[in-house]
């Protein structure tokens, strides 16, 4: 049994039993015990987190894999090999029982006969007793997994009766309970005929047995592509006409003339127990109700529901408190298969861009998916349509936002909604509160409006945060572009917010900033860099230079090394333009810093450019600054190989030192240690080892005398340089003593930089044991970092040491 055999057939359990795919750290998991490779060498090989976190995945991994086996047998990452074989073996002697095989089909749709066939099914099921489903016009794509958790709920093991999927309107609630309801009816007709085993489905969990499937709508319209609508000719509105479809369905008379209207206060409970006697006939019933929102005697319906002895699915776009499956848009492969079907079904030719482009415009709704090609084959062009989904008043606005707007226009709610629109990553609540200014307000009643516009489908609550969907952002803005002050008083209260955010995060102590400050700042990046924008486009350049100083070292610790580049080029030429050349001096010196880390000739040389002017500008800057550019000079040359131009920058640095008598002890020292630091790395290129060394030790020493936030980080870069003296003289025992202990600091704070310098020595170290598979490991980790910081000096030097494995 191969690998990729066994991910399928493992996912396939998962699916079935508890609703959950494989993620990318568990494939990687069950790969490497597969090839019987140890959890730290699994790490190694697919780039995973650190071994504690892969030891806790792998865990989890095991326990959930136990509990899908049958029987349920207690799996562990030995046993893991010969427990799927033998299950799948198993599955194979009974593979007349329902178990559904794994779709190998390729995952581009391109399988037009199987296609051709599932239509041709599914209009033979229409004539089918005792369901009234109506036609499928598009063949179903994606949504797998809650296809499945549908499935599982509508078993007869599942005690909820009365089921929910919501989302906004055009998400796909529809087309994927009338997916359940055919599979559902397609085995009911194959249990029939006994053709179980002649007609598998692609669906990777059981499916329920219904005798009889209902099917009741109350939309309105369908939306068609030529910008019109067209009426239903079949609208569910009350209950009297609930009635007459089960009635239809059932082919019973006796039910016919039931009236919901008749004001007889024991009437409803006579007529609910008629219609149960009638369900309880049949083996087993499903009900479905799409967009229950639009119903006139809605809570009759679900007193209704309430009463039968049924499985009951509601579409809605309002949250109900059923046991729920909400739909978002759809992933990004899902909505690539729905755009290649529908431009397939269309004949429309697009190039690969372009449908990027549609891709991007669409949202992934499949409403809008579908929509805009219908738009593409009468003729419309990709500008001409985009401008029409973002067009506020538009048909698309019309169907699937203005008429959850209508509910809350003039309330609490709809402002917090318009203001949620200024956040590009979705917020939490803190945030929305401070923005949308509702600090006094208690705080009951803004909770109270929010779920108003969760139950409305307009916002979802997800892992802390507030999230919206793509379009339903847009419109929403389009709303708040019609309230100029108020919008000016957001805009200005959101940077404000995250001016605060961010230097409260920069300026905890430096250990717990490394680690709390920088998750925080991570959680939070995409609305960060959405203000830095902000503040570009609108010329507030305090604000940006102010934003950026907090940001600074967290794009360098986290190897943002392009964009960070970008915008100390942007505040560098406006600081020069506005003669702020202070400003300038501290940005060119750290566009430099990554220049000479990037390590190529051009970048060396523009790297030396920058620090030379910002040299011939420290008139202008403070002491911190002066030192950082004469640090960097120094470090410049040493990887142009000039290593007695590195040290007399370096005695620059040390006579500028020496020339600040206003320092404090503890500053003082911690300038020194920069220089000792720098000038001991100098020494190891020149092979002055045991000059290196002393150095080191002394910046060890000096850095116990420090604050324990600086001083923890200094002496870790002195103890991997000691490291790489070390493994030069063949000291093996204390080299891995040393990059042990450097490489827990440098993964914690998740300096990938260091990182790969970490790793680049630990191969060295396995070379000299004689361990080539680990010491290939090793570099090929560190490519990878050096590839994505762009440090392609190294990445050579990561070739020229492969070459001598």
């Amino acid at each position: 049994m191969d690998v990729e055999t066994a991910l399928k057939f493992v996912e396939r359990l998962l699916i079935k039993k508890l609703a959950k795919k494989l993620t990318d750290d568990e494939k990687a998991i069950i790969k490497g015990t597969w090839e019987d490779l140890k959890l730290d060498q699994i790490r190694g090989k697919y780039n995973l987190q650190n071994y504690a976190d892969v030891r806790s995945t792998a865990s989890k991994l095991w326990h959930n894999i136990s509990q899908v086996v049958e029987p349920p047998t207690k799996v562990t990452k030995r046993g893991l090999k010969g427990i799927i074989e033998q299950q799948w073996l198993l599955q194979a002697e009974q593979s007349e029982k329902r178990e559904i095989i794994v779709d190998d089909r390729p995952p581009d749709l391109k399988d037009s006969d199987f296609v051709g066939q599932t239509e041709y099914a599914r209009a033979k099921l229409n004539t089918a007793p005792y369901q009234n489903l109506p036609p499928q016009h598009n063949a179903f794509i994606g949504r797998e997994e809650q296809l499945c958790q549908l499935m599982r709920f509508l078993s007869a093991d599942h005690p909820a009766n009365i089921l929910q999927v919501d989302g906004i309107a055009g998400v796909g609630k529809t087309a994927l309970v009338l997916e359940a309801a055919y599979r559902c009816l397609d085995y009911r007709e194959r249990v029939k005929s006994s053709r179980l085993l002649e007609q598998e489905t692609n669906l990777k969990c059981d499916i329920p047995f219904f005798e009889v499937l209902i099917f009741v709508s109350a939309k309105n319209y369908h939306l068609l592509p030529n910008s019109s609508y067209v009426r239903r000719l079949i609208i569910t509105r009350t209950l009297q006409d609930i009635y007459r479809t089960i009635a239809r369905v059932l082919d019973d008379s006796t039910l016919s003339n039931i009236d919901s209207n008749n004001c007889r206060t024991d009437y409803f409970s006579e007529i609910t127990n008629k219609i149960s006697d009638a369900l309880k006939t049949k083996n087993r019933v499903l009900m479905i109700v799409d967009n229950l929102e639009t119903l006139e005697d809605r809570d009759k319906v679900l007193s209704f529901l309430f009463e039968l002895p049924i499985k009951s699915i509601i579409t809605t776009r309002e949250q109900c408190g059923f046991k729920s499956i909400r739909l978002d848009s759809l992933s990004d492969q899902e909505s690539n298969l729905l755009i290649e079907q529908q431009l397939r079904e269309k004949a429309i030719d697009l190039t690969k861009e372009q449908k990027d482009e549609l891709h991007q415009i669409t949202g992934g709704i499949p409403m809008v998916i579908i929509w805009s090609i219908g738009r593409l084959a009468q003729g419309s062009s990709l500008q001409t349509i985009q401008d029409d989904l973002r067009n506020p008043e538009g048909d698309i606005a019309e169907f699937s936002f203005k008429t959850s707007l209508r509910d809350i226009k003039n309330t609490l709610a709809y402002k917090l909604l318009i203001t949620l629109s200024v956040f590009k990553q979705a917020p939490n609540w803190e945030s929305v509160v401070a923005v949308a200014g509702l600090e006094t307000e208690p705080e009951g009643r803004i909770r109270r409006e929010m779920e108003t516009l969760q139950r409305l489908s307009l916002v979802r609550y997800h892992n802390g945060r507030y999230k919206m969907l793509p379009l339903t952002r847009e419109y929403a803005l389009a709303e708040l572009q019609k309230y100029k002050e108020f919008k000016s008083q957001v805009l200005e209260r959101w940077v404000q917010w995250y001016i605060d955010f961010a230097k409260r995060e920069h300026n905890r102590p430096r250990l717990e900033r490394f680690t709390i400050g920088y998750k925080n700042i991570e959680e939070e990046w995409e609305n960060l860099v959405s203000v830095l924008h902000f503040c570009k486009d609108e010329n507030h350049y305090e604000y940006l230079k102010e934003l950026w100083s907090y940001l600074n070292n967290y794009t360098n610790l986290r190897g943002y090394w392009k964009d960070r580049l970008s915008w100390l080029n942007h505040l560098t030429d406006v600081a020069i333009t506005k003669g702020d050349f202070g400003t300038a001096v501290s940005t060119m010196s750290r566009q430099a810093r990554i220049l000479l880390l990037m390590g190529q000739p051009e970048q060396l040389q523009r790297a030396k450019e920058l620090l030379l002017k910002a040299w011939s500008w420290c008139g202008y800057a403070n002491f911190s600054e002066v030192d950082y550019v004469l640090n960097h000079l120094a470090g410049l040359f040493l990887r142009l190989g000039e290593y007695d131009s590195s040290h007399k920058w370096l005695n620059k640095e040390q006579d500028n030192l020496n020339s600040q008598h206003d320092l404090s002890d503890q500053h003082r020292l911690r300038y020194q240690i920069y220089i000792d630091r720098e000038r001991s790395e100098v020494l190891f290129y020149q092979k002055e080892y045991a000059l290196s060394k002393e150095l080191c030790n002394s910046v060890i020493e000096k850095s116990s005398q420090v604050n324990p936030e600086y001083g923890l980080r200094n002496s870790n870069y002195a103890k991997k340089i000691l490291a790489d003296i070390a493994i030069e003289e063949n000291d093996i025992d204390m080299a891995e003593d040393l990059l042990k202990e450097v490489y827990a600091e440098v993964e914690h704070h998740k300096d990938k930089r260091r990182i790969a310098y970490c790793l680049v020595s630990q191969a060295k170290l396995e070379q000299i044991k004689g361990n080539l598979g680990q010491a290939k490991s090793y570099l090929s980790q560190a490519s990878n970092h050096f590839k994505d910081l762009g440090m392609t000096r190294d990445l050579e030097k990561i070739k020229i040491l492969q070459l001598s494995f």
